[in-house]
Order: structure tokens, then sequence, then C-alpha cells
């Protein structure tokens, strides 16, 4: 384990070169030989490697790295590559926080001008600066949000110095940057430390790392660490005897706790300090660190309009903000090009669920059929238009991925070449298995590609086995990707397109959506939710879906458990699909496609930033559950329309059980379409209930009781309504919880 701070330091010396000095701030404790080399080795691995590399330690330790050096083999062996270019020291930090002169251990200078006293404080500048430039202790508030700091006042950022002591040595390091600041305090007060005082815990690690520090190098008893817990301790707190005491506040952006803890116990200037704060604060100079922040005073004007994040506790952890309800609309959440094509995929056959195209091969939720791309008048056009117009016509070979559909469209592009070329010999079809295998010309240009893809797994290692044969021009042709993020499908292309070489590569998709990861979740937990149930045998409306589940050949249509409507047992799309284009056959199975439409609407919603209006994302940058407002499933009320949301939408985007409004909400529409099971209005009524037992869909304790006793009095006795009280374990005897264990 590493037990080091290293800092980097350039000093420009009056000849204007430039001399990089590497100090590595050694954490008190025991002296690690193989911690020792393995920072040698880190420091000397670099690019450029530094002037010098200087061990700063406490005095007591000082002789024992020196032994290390001079005895152990494998430090022996990493100090020599250092070779003669690079000095080595060992340095002492005193109690004023000086370093002293150095031991030299390899290399020895007649001095090292970065440790002379006046430029010490260059080197703690530059350490500190390294240490909270951290993840996370820089804080900005959520789009549409300021932060309520525990003093009352408002700010655009939120400061949290605890999130940068995430390693010992970093602690240790900071330690030793405040020993300066403790020898004034000590030269002011003429009184040793009876007490530190903090103002939250969560900076202890540091208070009492300076308690060990001031009893090692002041020979004094160690000092008692106490929090008063922030602003609403500070009143409360025994008041120090003048000139005994420390207090080390762990941010402030405004520098306000300094002040006022100063009022509060007429305690010398140099017995407070705060670590971090913001430059445009009153008295930042005064803090440890500060952060270049313009924009963040705490104006209430400037911060009008936004709404208000509590930060609460001891800990600074922001107050849980309501969660947030996404309404989707048309204009905000229709893709323009999805609405001119997802009733065509539908129609063509396309897509089908839970399919693997072998035996061996992965499951995919929704597969998509590359071999009747084939027949699609759009994906005719698309390949035309690229072959005519992006695909080189010295194209040497076509490299294609394993599967027929790629295999077959790799055959229609060469021939399409060849005819393009006239008399001239047709490309090669080259599959990926027999790749190694073929010789390449290294400057002739290849076409690659595949009919249906997902991260393009294949594709890529394609590319990585080309990276150091090819440098010619290459293009990607692909027909349909379905990858489960916008990032991932977006990384597909830029991978495809990298070239250390520069080389011309291009890359063409005819379509390209992410769909998320949740449509095969959904499914995998019906297989194991009723392939488990004892009683499936007087269901087999489900027993064939669980069979038909577990072959892995694919579900053509019939996407969601079965319409209750009296004489249908399919969940039909009717006329008006806001999402797609008007024309569609309402006579048609698409329920795999409207399925499709909203994995892909609901991703693009957790994903995309742009939003006019942040309410549309279905997500947030605070500490805010995100749900699908139940008015979605009033607003879409088809049946397919309703179960697609279902299964697209992750189970915490339907968890209702912590906000009593949706909660309600969400019961009142659940018990209409309950109550209304055998008309339009409940058709969906399996695939809720399904949702309910599954705890993809959550309600509020009190609100699902009242939904159980509202199906148990449902009249009828028809297998659906059975299976519904089933599902939802009320007046059926032998319920899953019982049979199942689930």
């Amino acid at each position: 384990m590493r037990s080091y701070f290293p800092v980097d330091v350039r000093d420009e010396n009056s000849i204007g070169v430039v001399a990089d000095y590497r100090f590595l701030f050694k954490s008190p404790g025991v002296i690690s030989a193989t911690d020792l080399a393995d920072c040698l080795e880190q420091s000397l691995r670099r690019v450029l490697l530094p002037d010098a590399l200087v061990f700063v330690c406490i005095p007591k330790e000082t002789q024992q790295i020196l032994d290390v050096f001079n005895a152990d083999n494998g430090v022996k062996q990493a100090l020599e590559r250092a070779s003669s270019k690079v000095c080595v020291a060992v340095c002492e930090i005193d109690r004023k926080g000086n370093i002293g002169k150095p031991t030299f251990v390899k290399n020895a200078r007649g001095s090292l001008p970065l440790i002379d006293e006046e430029k010490q404080e260059q080197i703690f500048q530059k350490g500190v600066g390294i240490l909270f430039d951290s993840p996370n202790v820089l804080c900005p508030a959520p789009s549409g949000f300021a932060f309520v700091k525990p003093s009352k006042k408002r700010s655009k950022y939120f400061l949290r110095a605890d999130a940068a002591f995430y390693e010992t040595e970093r602690v240790h390091f900071l330690a030793y940057a405040l020993l300066s600041r403790i020898a004034k305090r000590e030269d002011e007060t003429k009184e040793p430390i009876a007490v530190i005082f903090i103002d939250t815990m969560a900076i202890a690690s540091l208070a009492y790392v300076l308690r060990e520090l001031y009893h090692e190098l002041y020979e004094m008893p160690r000092p008692r660490v106490e929090s008063f817990h922030s602003y609403g301790g500070m009143e409360n707190v025994d008041k120090p005897m003048h000139g005994t005491s420390l207090c080390i506040i762990s941010a402030s952006s405004s520098m306000s706790m300094q002040r006022d803890w100063q009022q509060l116990t007429r305690c010398f200037p140099s017995e407070i300090f705060t670590l971090i704060t913001l430059k445009d604060a009153k008295d930042s100079e005064q803090a440890i660190y500060a952060f270049d922040k313009s924009d963040s005073l705490n104006n209430h004007d400037k911060l009008s309009g936004l709404r208000d994040l509590r930060i609460v506790g001891e800990s600074f952890i922001p107050e849980d903000v309501p969660l947030k309800s996404v309404l989707f609309t048309v204009r905000a959440h229709r893709d323009e090009s999805w609405f001119e094509v997802g009733q065509k995929y539908s129609e063509s056959s396309f897509f089908s669920l839970m399919k693997a195209a072998q035996p061996k091969d992965k499951v995919r939720p929704i597969f998509v059929d590359g071999q009747r791309l084939f027949e699609y008048k759009k994906f005719q056009e698309f390949l035309e238009k690229d072959v005519m117009q992006k695909v080189p016509l010295s194209v040497q070979a076509v490299i294609c991925q394993d599967d027929e559909a790629s295999i077959q469209l790799a055959e229609i592009c060469a021939k399409r070449i060849l005819e393009i070329r006239g008399g001239a010999d047709a490309p090669r079809v080259i599959k990926a298995s027999n790749f190694e295998g073929e010789k390449i010309n290294r400057d002739e240009a290849l076409l690659i590609v595949a009919a249906v893809v997902g991260r393009g797994t294949r594709l890529l290692s394609i590319s990585r086995d080309l990276r150091d044969i090819h440098t010619g021009a290459r293009h990607y042709l692909i027909g349909f990707q379905l990858g489960e993020s916008i990032c991932d499908c977006e990384q597909l292309q830029s991978n495809l397109k990298f070239s250390a070489t520069k080389s011309s590569i291009t890359v063409s998709f005819m379509e390209s959506l992410a769909v998320g990861q949740t449509v095969g979740i959904a499914y995998e937990v019906e297989k194991a939710l009723f392939s488990k149930w004892k009683k499936l045998s007087d269901f087999p409306l489900l027993k064939n879906r669980v069979n038909e589940l577990q072959k892995r050949s694919g579900i053509a249509e019939g996407a969601f458990l079965p319409a209750t409507l009296q004489g249908s047992n399919k969940l039909m799309l009717r006329t008006d699909f806001a999402y797609w284009k008007a024309g569609y056959s309402t006579q048609f199975d698409h329920s795999i496609a409207v399925l499709l439409t909203a994995a892909a609407m609901l991703q693009r919603a957790r994903e995309f930033t742009k939003f006019k209006d942040d309410g549309h994302r279905l997500s947030s940058d605070t500490f805010q559950q995100v749900v699908l407002d139940p008015e979605n499933f009033a607003r879409y009320n088809d049946g397919v329309i309703q179960s697609a949301l279902l299964r697209a939408a992750h189970p915490s985007e339907l968890d209702y059980s912590s906000g009593g409004e949706v909660s309600r909400r969400m019961t009142d529409i659940l018990s209409g379409v309950f109550r209304l099971n055998s008309r339009q209005q409940g058709e969906a009524a399996l695939e809720f209930a399904f949702a309910l037992k599954a705890e993809r869909l959550k309600l509020a304790d009190e609100d699902m009781n009242r939904l159980k006793l509202e199906v148990k009095e449902l009249s009828g006795d028809g297998i659906y309504v059975e299976l519904l009280k089933a599902l939802l374990d009320v007046g059926h005897e032998g319920s899953l919880e019982q049979e199942t264990g689930i």
C-alpha cells in the first residue's frame, strides 16, 4: 500500500532553466522497503524524469529511511533507475513545517534551490492544490437548484474538504502543510494546545494526525479533539480558555463560520483556520486553499429562481428532495426519425423477443432479424447510396461478421462493387473467423460490414486486428445497431474511427438505437417467477409463455401477458399512437415494436442532457428519486403502450412507495384498470398485476392493502380474474409466496 504523497514542483531559476522536483511526503509509521521501492519506480517511470526526488519525513524516521536505502536490495535496484541524472535525497520536516537540509542518497548536488526557506511555501501550495483538486470536493448545485448551507446562506457551490481525505497519506500531507500555522499559533499564544475543535467529525482524521504530530514535535501532551457539530452546536460548545485551543473549519464558501467562531470565543486569529473556501469570499486569503469560482457569490439576486437544496446534518448531506415525476410529451420526447419508420419496421416483422441466433449465442432481449433487412426498401436505398458515395472503388476485400445476414450483406456489396467497377475482379469476401489466414494489402481500401450489431464487439476485434497490418482507407457499413446506452452507441463509432496513423476511416449506420437493459431483465424475472409456481399448470397461457422463454428461440408476437378483454387475448395497438406516423395497420401485432419504441424513448430521456426543460429528463443531478409520472398510464391508455412502459422502465422509476401523492394517484389508476379488466380501459390488468407481483412496480403499504381488498372483491370467475387475484395473492388458494418462497 502506498504511504507517500507526491508533489511535483517546477522552479524557474535566474537563467530561465526549469528545474523539476518531486517531493514524496512520508506518512509517519513503519518504513516499508516495498513502499519505498514502489515510489521510486513510479517516480522514475515518467516520460520526463525529475531533476530531484526528495523524501520528506519526521525527524525520528530519517535514519530508518536511510537504512532501508542502504540495506534493501529491492530499493537499491529501484534506485539504479535514477542513473546519473536524478538526485535522490531525504529531508526532515520540523515543527514549523520547514523542510531541512537534504541528506543525499544518490547524485549529490551543491544545493537544491526549492528547499530554500523562502521557496518552501510554493511546495505546500502546490501539494494542497493537488490534494483538493479531487472529485466531490467542489460540488456544483444541480441544474435549477441552489444549496442552502447550515449557515442559512445560499450558494451555487458546496465545499466538502473530507472528500479529499480518501487516503491516509493525503491526510498526513495536509497535517504537514498545517505545521506552519500551528507554529504561528505557538508564537502568538505562548500556551500549549489543550483542545482541537473541529466543525464536523468528517475531518476528525486530520485532527488526530495533527494531535500526534503536535505531541511528537513539541513534546506536549496530546490535545483533546472535540466537534461542535457545525452551526447547530456552536452556541452550546464549552468555550475554551483564551489561548489554549486550535479550531479547524472544514470548509466555508463565505468564511463566515471562522468569523463567527472568533467572535464567540474571542480566540487569537492564529487559533483558527478554514481549510477550503472560494476566492471571492471575504478573508479568503486566510484559508488554506481557495477555489477560483467567480459565479459563486452568496447573492440572492444572482440565485433567484433556483430551488433550494438544503445541506443538513454534521456530515453535510443534501436534504432529501421530493421525488421527480416525469410526464412524457410528444414535443419533448418523440424521436422524429423513429416517428417516420417505427411502424414500417414493425410491419416488416424485424423484431422478436428473448432470442439467441444460435444455441450457444447470447440471448438478445430484442432480436433484430438481419436477413429481413434486405427486403426493406429503406435499407436497399441506404445500401445503394452508401456503396455509391462512401465505399472506395479500390476496395480489395469485404470483411464481415460470421452471422448469415452479415455474410449475405458482404456478398451483395461485393457484387455491387463489381458492377460499378465494370470488368474488374470482385473484391474478396472474408469472414471474421477466417480473417487471420487472409493476405491484406496494407494500402488498399477495405469495406467492413455487419447486418446487426449491439456493442459491436466483433467489429472492434476486426478493427484491432487491422491496426497493425492496414493503413489504407476503411469504411464500416452497419445496418441496425441496438445498444444499451447512447454512450455505447456513440463510443462504437468513435472507436472504429480511431487511427493512430490518421487513416481515412468512415462509419455508416442505417439505424442506431439505445434501449437500456430493462427489457431483458423484465423477461428474465417473468421466466424465473412463473417457472417456480407449482400451480403453473392451472394457467396454460402462462405455461406456454414460460416454455417459449426457456427455448431461447424467440417470441415473434404477443410480447406481453394476454389482454383480459372478452373475445381477444392480444394487446393490440389502436390508431393515433403519438410516437408513430399514422397509417399503420391496427390488425397487426405491434407489441414488440411498441416495446422497442418505449425502451428507446425512456433511455433517451435518461441520458439526453439538452432538454429545454430539466423536468423532461428521466434523471437528476442531485440526491433525488426519479419516477414515471402515473399520469403517463392515463395519457397513454392503450394496454400495449402501458405494458411497454412497465417493461421498459427501471424498477426505481416505478417505485411510488415513498411518495404519498404519486402512490395514491397510481393506486387510483390501478383500481380503475383492475375494476374494468374486461374492457379496453383494463386490458393490461395482468401486466400491471405482474409488475406488482415482481416488485417492479411499488406502492405505499396502505395503498397496496387497499388495492388488494378491491381486487379480492372483484366479481367473476373467469380465468383472467382468477389469475389476477393469484398474482396479487388474494382470493386464491396457494399463493405464490406460499408455494415458491418468492
